[in-house]
Order: structure tokens, then C-alpha cells, then sequence
């Protein structure tokens, strides 16, 4: 069974063990050197995370598990989806994902910024739900954000564990093919004098510096990237994995449109619906060429992400990341099958359904008051009911376009034609 994890956790254990947050399973480490035209000298090697566990006395224990679901709720991207850089002709099987720390004020801006509305109380209304919106933001990436942080902290940490502990007894380790790694350097009598491995992190805290590039220069504020699976074989932003029983390769997207999520208050069941993107009049899977489109800067994700293993090569030490799913509310505005989200967090996600005019208005409590529904509280959501949902045979029976955004202004920015759905996926709400 997958163990949850939140931000809060990863935080939490990251002050209690000073950062040192990771240990490995050697055990089960694995590397290439039964392949004989490897390119590359490389070993995988299982990590598990230190959570720690507090009873109702006060009391502490540690399980350690690994990070196969990290949940994230409601935060905001700090870059398009970008492709990296490739060798020519190679194709790319990860697209990158930024984010960092940011301002209210830089937050405060472009689809979150309040509209003036008919009368001054209602136009001190939406100020102040654009304010408590733009907070919760602001909370919950700021939250995320440390959590990244910490993950990468733990990553150093351990990188610098491993290496210690390869220089004091080589034979527990079968880095590259049994043989030495390139990282250790030794004097002309072979002496060990130093180690230097390139860590590779998620965290970026400095930048070459453009007159000498052997010089770095700290920014600002430091820099995330995660990673966006590709099916190398077509392009899209799509999970695959082979058929344990058949060996046959399955494939699954894993973004979804927050707008056309489908709610149904009453049943509390939420489904998800497969992001699309509208070019000359035809919707098209999120792939490598419109991904930038559609996830754009300050757009607002929620999902999960897993860190399970730590590769080592002549590369360097890299901890491996990959988001399994990503329910995205596109940013609009031009400036520079089962997570645990709560149905609130979705419905204000989802904004208008339809992001029509005629709809400007209508508020999130407008709608549960047509339905004769009242919205879960976060703190006391009840079970989820498990259903298939079809999405042509339910129409009727669901909220899929009238669950509203606490912000107006969602119905003011540009129509939703550049987004559509075909498939949908039930959420469980824990």
C-alpha cells in the first residue's frame, strides 16, 4: 500500500533529524554492469524517507517508507512547462517544471487580481475574497516550496554519506562495473586526497556568471525543478509501464483541467478530466509542443510527485523525481486516479465550468444553493462512495459547469475553447 505523504511531513522530519532526512536500501541496489554495451557506468540505488511519528503523549517513532506519493495542493508554478535541452535528435523524456517563493505582491497580479464589480459592497467583497485567495496561495506554495528544500537538503546529505562511506570501505558499493569512480581523486602513490562528485539537486541557488563563467553568482531566490514524464513514443505527457502480466506497454495521462473537473456535492464524488488543448479549431493531447501553453507561469497545480531512487554515474549523484499527476488551473492572464485532494481545494480550483460572461457572477455558494447541497469542510470531509463515473451517462446527475471559484474574475479573462476534456478519472477525498 502507498503511504501519503505531505509537505508538512517532509518539514517536519527535516527539523527533527537536521536535514539528514534519507537513508538507502542497499540491499536492493542495482547497476548495469551485467550489460555489457551499457553506455554508461550507472547505479540505482532504493531511498526511503525518515518520517517520524508523534502518539498521543508526546511520544516519537521513526517509519521509514519511501516517498511514492508526496501530495501538493493549490500551488503555483514559477515557469512554463519546459523541454531541456537534448543531444540533436534525441527525444526528450521529461519535460521541466519550476517553482519557488513568492511575494503576495507577485501573486497579486494577472487572473489574481480583483475585478470592480456593480455596487461598492460587492466590490469590497471580491477584494477581500481575493485577498484570503491570493493568501491561501501564497501558504500552501510557500509550504511546498520547503518541502523542496528540504528534499533536496536530504539529498546533499546522503550524497555526502555514500561518499564517506565508499572511501572507508569500497567493497559495499559496485559503482561503475566494480570499477572506481571517476569522482575519487588519488595522488601519484595512490593515496586517496578528495572526492569530487558532481551533486546534481533539484534546487538551484546560484547561476554561471555571463563574464566569467567559472564564476557562480547566488540568486535571489532559489530555483525547483521537477520533472514532467514524456511517452517518448508520440510526445505526450503520459505515464507508461509494461503489463506485469501480459508485457504489454500501458499507457495514461496524468494532467488534468481544474476548470472541467466534474463535482458532485451531493454523492461527494470528483472527477477528474483529462487536460486537452485547443489549436485551429482541434483539441490535442497535452504533448511536448503545446505543453508550454497550457501549463503556463502562475498557473495553480495540485497532484503528487515521487522521489523512490538515487542514480550514480559519471554524471554525478542525481535524485530521481517524477510527477505522476497534475490537475492544472491554467494562468491565463500574459505576464512575465486517485490523490488525496479535498473536494473544497478542487472546487475552488475548478472555478466556472464554463468560464462563460453569463456567469460572472455566481458564486461557489450560489451554486451548492441550487443543488440543495452543502459544501464538506476541509477539517471534516466524510468517506468518499466509489463509482464509476462515465462522463456521456452522468451529465445529468453532476455539477460540470456550475461550481464556482471564489474569484470573479475567472469568467472575465479569455474563453476556455483552448481547453476541452475526453476522459475523466474518480478521486478519492480524504
Amino acid at each position: 500500500m502507498t503511504v501519503t505523504l505531505t509537505p508538512k511531513d517532509i518539514i517536519d522530519s527535516s527539523k527533527h533529524f537536521n536535514g539528514d532526512i534519507f537513508d538507502i536500501v542497499i540491499e536492493d541496489m542495482v547497476d548495469n554492469s551485467a550489460k555489457k554495451k551499457a553506455i554508461y557506468d550507472t547505479t540505482w540505488i532504493p531511498i526511503v524517507f525518515k518520517k517520524i511519528i508523534i502518539d498521543s503523549k508526546g511520544g516519537i517513532s521513526i517509519k521509514k517508507m519511501q516517498i511514492k506519493k508526496l501530495c501538493f495542493e493549490m500551488v503555483l508554478t514559477a515557469s512554463r512547462a519546459m523541454t531541456p535541452p537534448q543531444d540533436e535528435g534525441a527525444k526528450p523524456k521529461n519535460m521541466l517544471l519550476m517553482f519557488k517563493k513568492m511575494t503576495l505582491d507577485e501573486i497579486r497580479s494577472g487572473d489574481y487580481v480583483p475585478k470592480q464589480r456593480n455596487t461598492e459592497e460587492e466590490t469590497a467583497r471580491e477584494i477581500k475574497q481575493i485577498e484570503e485567495y491570493t493568501e491561501e496561495l501564497f501558504n500552501k506554495t510557500s509550504e511546498f516550496v520547503d518541502a523542496l528544500d528540504a528534499i533536496a537538503e536530504g539529498h546533499d546529505k546522503l550524497c555526502e554519506r555514500i561518499k564517506e562511506t565508499y572511501i572507508s570501505n569500497p567493497n559495499i558499493y559496485t559503482f561503475n562495473m566494480g570499477k572506481e569512480p571517476s569522482w575519487i581523486k588519488r595522488d601519484k602513490k595512490g593515496a586517496i586526497i578528495g572526492y569530487e562528485p558532481i551533486i546534481r539537486s533539484i534546487k538551484q541557488s546560484n547561476r554561471k556568471d555571463s563574464k566569467n563563467k567559472n564564476n557562480l553568482i547566488p540568486i535571489d531566490v532559489p530555483l525547483f525543478r521537477l520533472k514532467l514524464p514524456v511517452n517518448v513514443n508520440n510526445g505526450k505527457l503520459q505515464l507508461t509501464w509494461k503489463n506485469n502480466n501480459s508485457n504489454v506497454e500501458e499507457v495514461k495521462p496524468y494532467v488534468y483541467d481544474a476548470r472541467k473537473t466534474i463535482i458532485d456535492v451531493r454523492n461527494n464524488v470528483t472527477t477528474l478530466v483529462t487536460a486537452k488543448y485547443k489549436t485551429n479549431g482541434r483539441l490535442h493531447d497535452i504533448d511536448i509542443d503545446n505543453a508550454a501553453e497550457f501549463i503556463t507561469y502562475k498557473s495553480i497545480v495540485s497532484g503528487h510527485i515521487e522521489f523512490p531512487k538515487l542514480v550514480i554515474s559519471k554524471q554525478g549523484f542525481t535524485i530521481v523525481n517524477s510527477i505522476k499527476q497534475l490537475v492544472v488551473k491554467r494562468h491565463r492572464s500574459k505576464t512575465s486516479s486517485d490523490i488525496n485532494l479535498t473536494q473544497s481545494s478542487l472546487i475552488k480550483m475548478k472555478g466556472n465550468g464554463s468560464d462563460s460572461e453569463d456567469n460572472a457572477d455566481e458564486t461557489t455558494e450560489d451554486v451548492l444553493a441550487k443543488t440543495n447541497a452543502v459544501a464538506p469542510k476541509d477539517d471534516k470531509e466524510p468517506a468518499t462512495k466509489k463509482k464509476d463515473v462515465q462522463l456521456e451517462n452522468t451529465k445529468s446527475e453532476k455539477i460540470k459547469s456550475n461550481g464556482k471559484h471564489k474569484l470573479a474574475s475567472e469568467s472575465e479573462s479569455e474563453s476556455s475553447s483552448d481547453s476541452d476534456a475526453s476522459e475523466d478519472e474518480n478521486v478519492n477525498l480524504d
